[in-house]
This record gives C-alpha cells, sequence and structure tokens, in this order.
C-alpha cells in the first residue's frame, strides 16, 4: 500500500475517532439509551407516515451522502504512482486543522451546555466565528479527500 494510502486512513480514522468519542460523551456513556430529538420529533409530526419518512429522509439520503464522501477514498486508497508532494502536505495540514477545529468546537459546546445559567446562543471561542465550527472542521476534514 502506498503511503498516501496509509497517511489518508489514519486521518480518517483518527476523525472518526473524534466524532464516535463526541457522541458517546454527548450521551454519558449510554449506548443507545437516548433517541436523537430530531427522530423523535419527525415521528411525532409524521404518524404513520414516519416509516416512509425514515426511510428517505434518514436511511436513503445518509446512505447516499457518505457514498459520496467516501467515493474520493478510492484514488487514494489505490494510489500506486506519484510519491508524495507538496498537495499530500497541504492537504494533511487542512485534514489535521479540521480535525482540531472540531475537537476544539466539541469541547467548547460541551463546556457550554454543562452551564447552569447560560446565554441562549454560544458566542464565545470559536463559536463567535461560525454558527457550526464543528461542521466547519469537518468541510476542511474533506479537503483531503478532494485534494
Amino acid at each position: 500500500m502506498h503511503p498516501r494510502a496509509h497517511l489518508t486512513l489514519a486521518l480518517v480514522m483518527l476523525w472518526g475517532l473524534r466524532l464516535l468519542h463526541n457522541y458517546f460523551r454527548r450521551e454519558n456513556w449510554n449506548i443507545g439509551k437516548y433517541e436523537d430529538w430530531r427522530y423523535a420529533d419527525m415521528r411525532a409530526s409524521h404518524g404513520h407516515f414516519w416509516i416512509v419518512t425514515q426511510f428517505f429522509a434518514v436511511s436513503l439520503a445518509q446512505h447516499g451522502m457518505l457514498v459520496g464522501l467516501t467515493m474520493p477514498l478510492q484514488a487514494c486508497m489505490s494510489s500506486t504512482g506519484a510519491p508524495m508532494n507538496e498537495l499530500d502536505l497541504l492537504a494533511l495540514c487542512a485534514c489535521l486543522g479540521g480535525i482540531l477545529i472540531g475537537w476544539l468546537s466539541d469541547n467548547q459546546l460541551r463546556s457550554y451546555m454543562l452551564t447552569k445559567d447560560k446565554p441562549l446562543i454560544l458566542e464565545t471561542g470559536l463559536w463567535r466565528y461560525s454558527r457550526h465550527p464543528n461542521h466547519f472542521g469537518g468541510s476542511s476534514v474533506d479537503a483531503i479527500l478532494v485534494i
């Protein structure tokens, strides 16, 4: 396997571990005990059509997005040609920066959520600059897939 493939795999694993850790921590390490409030709201508002709604809006749409996001990995994982270069270094920096931004924003949001008398909207740290810095960080991670 090409060094680019090893690097890509390591970065994707690091990104996934950050997401997994944040999810488990948010659920207080009670795996599968709580349901996302958005799904509960959809089930309540869609009634008997919930089965159809969840198939198209949740299952099918999310799987399509996952396939689209991971398709560029095929090029990295099957690379046998050109040696690593400056573009790889740029992608590495963008990916590590995105993971760091996601980690920082997750921790800032967690601290905010654990605060008792808090303002309605989090407007400090990275959240001062973006409504969703964790999504911005994820977009930076996607940069490695494009480059």
